[in-house]
């Protein structure tokens, strides 16, 4: 037979209460891990519709608008900063890898977008890892991909919305 255990529970509270206010931080997963001072300014073309403003953060304007995207460009807010980034183009396949304020993808040519890659440079690649994902219809995210990997498994599905971040490694 088990010996009689009993718990204070009083004293579990109070202990777990000390630990929270000792270390605060460290009961709880980080979520964000944003780049110091690195935002990734980007804008898309939207077939029949054209360019959408240059945005750091999902913008009102992308689910507005549910239209195809077919090109991508993206500018960011450091100049030694550099993004490159490709785009699989329906009838075409993979675009050669672009820098900073370069459009890839065909513009109002009935090409839409359907995968992306993108990795920094390598002065910012041993700090920084680029994170993004992709939209293929309303709410309907994929993972988040880095750093040159593919975002897509089989080129079938139209992209709807791309979101962008850098993240300290």
């Amino acid at each position: 037979m088990k010996g009689n255990v009993r718990i204070n529970w009083r004293l579990v509270v109070i202990a777990l209460l000390v630990v929270i206010l000792l270390f605060p931080g460290s009961l709880f997963v980080q979520t964000s891990k944003a780049a110091d001072d690195i935002d990734v300014n980007y804008k898309v073309y939207y077939k029949d519709y054209g360019w959408s403003n240059y945005s750091n953060t999902l913008d009102d304007e992308f689910e507005i608008y549910n239209k195809v995207i077919e090109a991508i460009k993206i500018e960011e807010n450091q100049e030694d900063s550099n993004v490159l980034y490709s785009a699989y183009v329906y009838g075409q396949g993979w675009m050669p890898y672009a820098k900073c304020g370069k459009a890839v993808g065909k513009i109002s040519r009935n090409m839409p977008i359907r995968g992306i890659k993108m990795k920094l440079s390598e002065k910012l690649a041993n700090k920084y890892d680029i994170e993004y994902r992709v939209c293929y219809g309303k709410n309907c995210w994929t993972k988040w991909f880095s750093n040159g990997e593919n975002s897509t498994k089989d080129f079938k599905k139209n992209i709807y919305n791309i979101e962008v971040r850098i993240v300290n490694k």
